[in-house]
């Protein structure tokens, strides 16, 4: 603390704190914080000795020199001492940005050194120890110098990255593709054979999950017998039941309810009617699915038996944004494919569950029909439509208008197929909700003009002054 107040105490004696603070942007005081704190005020220095004017600077120097001052003086550390109140530099009187200002900066270090180097060519003729004290305080000066460009010219490159960096910040406002970020999430856990191991687990038995070989069954008996065993389902569909015998799962069908039933029918043929039997299934098989398509981890997958379609987007690795999201199709042997609008689920919450079974396939098409919807609406983005979505379609899937959107001057831009021109069409949301988009479309709702107001103005000595109906 008493470092910090020492050279507040210094940089305002010596009569340029406030000044200097005051004709310098902020974005250059950024960077003078930037470099190492033995270097900060010998830039402020070189500052102010640019600002000196061309006739003056070697006076200064030779001056400064000549009285033995050294400009690595004490470091600015107080940022008061630094107001960041000016956003123009005085040496154009125009906005300057990093990257100027350190162009500026190297080219008043660079001319200093020249400066040092004359001085150093006229001392090194002296031999008293005047002349060698002088020298020496030079060479330690253009070390300093030579020091602080090397800084500079760092800094230039890290301000032109800075830069970059921002244009591609710009560049990521634009709209995206709705949707897809709700299933890019990484997935938690996928072994080296693919297998999803969190998201994709159930925590219940649907009532239609189909029982198979893998499946373990905890089989527990009350009553007139106490026994409980653990039984896997065999590959031939066998459940050997201890005390029983060999029972075929898929006598009664190969669902869990009916497996439960024929259980309990056999222990009551077997063990008597005073003989109780509680089953649960304790470990589900793994079961293979493929995956097809725009999917970010194509290929086949390892997936708990049962798990939901949703689950298993949700853990697979994402999708492309090339994926169509209103054409998910579920293929299965003997089965008609089905297809699902992810839409449903994003949109309106309508979640249509799918169970897994060995040897689906899932495949996500490319989309074939997009539209651009920007402006005035409650959700910019880019949306797949149908191939007979209207305007009010649109205007639907991206939440509606917002409160200041010009609804009856929205703009269309389209491409025209035969000649690659682009069209432009002003379409009203009340006359022209049923009109036909194509893919490509651009739509822009744009915000409605203060000055285009139905009212007349109020103004001067009333007590309520403003804008009223005009009738």
């Amino acid at each position: 603390m008493k470092h910090i107040l020492f050279f507040t105490f210094l940089l305002t004696a010596v009569g340029f704190s406030t000044s200097f603070a005051q004709r310098i942007s902020p974005e250059l005081l950024n960077v003078i914080k930037r470099l190492p704190s033995n270097q900060r005020s010998l830039v402020v220095n070189e500052y102010e000795r640019f600002r000196a004017g061309p006739s003056n600077r070697s006076t200064l120097l030779r001056r400064n020199l000549g009285q033995g001052v050294l400009p690595s003086s004490p470091v600015i550390s107080n940022e008061d001492a630094l107001s960041e109140e000016s956003l123009l530099d005085p040496l154009d009187n125009g906005p300057k940005n990093k990257l100027e200002l350190l162009v500026e900066l190297e080219a008043m270090i660079a001319e200093d050194i020249k400066v040092n180097d004359l001085e150093l060519d006229e001392t090194g003729i002296g031999t008293d120890s005047v002349s060698q004290e002088r020298k020496f305080i030079l060479l330690d000066r253009k070390h300093d110098l030579e020091k602080v460009l090397r800084e500079i010219q760092a800094l230039q490159l890290y301000v032109i990255s800075e830069e970059i960096s921002e244009v591609k910040s710009d560049q990521d406002t634009e709209l995206l593709p709705f949707g897809y970020n709700t299933f890019n999430n990484p997935p938690k856990s996928i072994n080296r054979f693919g297998y999803l191991g969190l998201n994709s687990q159930i925590s219940s038995v649907p009532s239609d999950y189909k029982v198979g070989p893998g499946d373990y069954l905890e089989i527990q008996l009350y009553g007139q017998k106490d026994a409980q065993y653990s039984v896997p389902i065999g590959r031939n569909g066998i459940l050997q039941f201890p005390g029983i015998g060999p029972l075929n799962v898929l006598e009664q069908g190969n669902s869990f309810q009916s497996l439960k039933s024929l259980i309990k029918e056999k222990v009551g043929e077997q063990l008597g009617d005073g003989v109780r039997v509680s089953i649960s299934l304790a470990e589900l098989r793994q079961i293979k699915v493929f995956m097809a398509g725009e999917f970010g981890q194509p290929g086949q997958k390892l997936v708990t038996a049962g798990s939901s379609l949703f689950s298993l987007l949700l853990d697979s690795g994402g999708v492309n944004e090339i994926a169509s999201l209103r054409s998910l199709t579920l293929k299965r042997e003997g089965s008609p494919d089905k297809v699902y609008d992810l839409y449903d689920l994003l949109l309106k919450g309508e979640r249509s569950e799918a169970t897994l079974e060995e040897g689906d396939v899932i495949f996500l098409p490319t989309v074939k029909n997009r539209v651009w919807v920007e402006g005035e609406i409650l959700r910019p983005a880019i949306y797949e439509i149908t191939s007979n979505s209207t305007l009010s379609d649109a205007v639907e899937l991206s939440g509606g208008f917002s409160e200041k959107a010009m609804r009856s001057a929205i703009t269309l831009s389209r491409v025209d197929d035969s000649d690659g021109s682009v069209q432009f069409k002003t379409l009203d949301s009340a006359t022209d909700a049923s009109f036909q988009l194509r893919s490509g479309d651009r739509l822009e709702i744009r915000e409605v003009s203060e000055s285009n107001r139905a009212a007349i103005s109020v103004v001067g000595d009333v007590e309520y002054s403003g804008f009223y109906e005009w009738k």
